[in-house]
């Protein structure tokens, strides 16, 4: 029995190595006693290995309070940068933006178009919102209409009252 559950701890145990500069979390145990232990940090770093005293043991050192603890491989574990280099000097990913416009001429025609230049997407940029039609498709209408037809507008609502009088 006790061969069997040797080789099922063997199974699963690896051995780890740090090498001298490698960053580390050191698993500090909490002593605190209290409602609120298992909300406590475990781990505090990182640390910087200095080096191995030991086959289970390395000598660390954390540079904001110069202070140097021999501890065991087990309390260590390994510190993964989250990113390569300082957000300051990333630089945003570039993506091509072409945007496509919907062109509809007077027989009610439409036709699309991608635009490539600044100048052809201000003269055809209208602002438009995003809504939900019967068919539950996400469409595009214009908020404000174009001049020309406003001014169609105007005159048929001055022609009808006129009419009215």
């Amino acid at each position: 029995m006790s061969e069997k559950s040797k080789k099922r701890f063997d199974k699963n145990r690896h051995q780890i190595d740090f090498s001298p500069g490698d960053l580390v979390y050191l698993k500090k145990p909490n002593r605190k006693v209290g409602l609120s232990e298992k909300l406590l940090p475990q781990y505090s770093g990182p640390w910087e290995i200095v080096m191995k005293t030991a086959p289970n043991n390395y000598q660390i050192t954390n540079h904001s309070r110069k202070k140097i603890d021999i501890v065991n491989v087990e309390r260590l574990k390994k510190f993964n940068k989250r990113v390569d280099e300082p957000i300051e000097e990333m630089k945003p990913p570039q993506v091509e933006f072409a945007p496509e416009i919907e062109i509809i001429n007077k027989q009610g025609e439409r036709k699309f178009e991608t635009l490539h230049e600044d100048d052809e997407i201000k003269d055809h940029m209208e602002i438009t919102e995003k809504f939900i039609d019967d068919n539950d498709q996400i469409s595009l209408k214009p908020l404000f209409e174009p001049e020309n037809i406003k001014e169609k507008k105007k005159s048929i609502k001055k022609n009808n009252i006129k009419a009215s009088l």
